[in-house]
């Protein structure tokens, strides 16, 4: 699966980390997952599964809590959950 996270960096940096957090706590062993990063026009924040939008801050006027993306997962087919707060460690 190949996420993007397409944001303005200057608005939204501490909110994308979020959801990096939670994706690579879930993903990064997983030989399929691929993140891609790309710097938006300013205001922007959207969050793509295999060119389907998961969230897109234009489309609701808000950024997302880290649980409502995983929700949003949910409806796209074979989503993959993203971790929350109290992962365990591979270390």
């Amino acid at each position: 699966m190949q996420y993007e996270i397409e944001f303005c960096v200057a608005c939204y940096l501490p909110n994308a980390l979020e959801v990096i957090r939670g994706l690579l706590e879930s993903h990064a062993h997983d030989d399929e997952f691929s993140l891609k990063l790309m710097p938006g026009v300013a205001g922007s924040f959207e969050v793509r599964r295999d060119n389907s939008v998961v969230y897109s801050e234009k489309a609701t006027g808000r950024l997302p809590q880290l649980q409502e993306i995983e929700e949003n997962l949910h409806q796209i087919p074979n989503p993959l959950p993203i971790a929350t707060q109290g992962s365990k460690n591979c270390c």
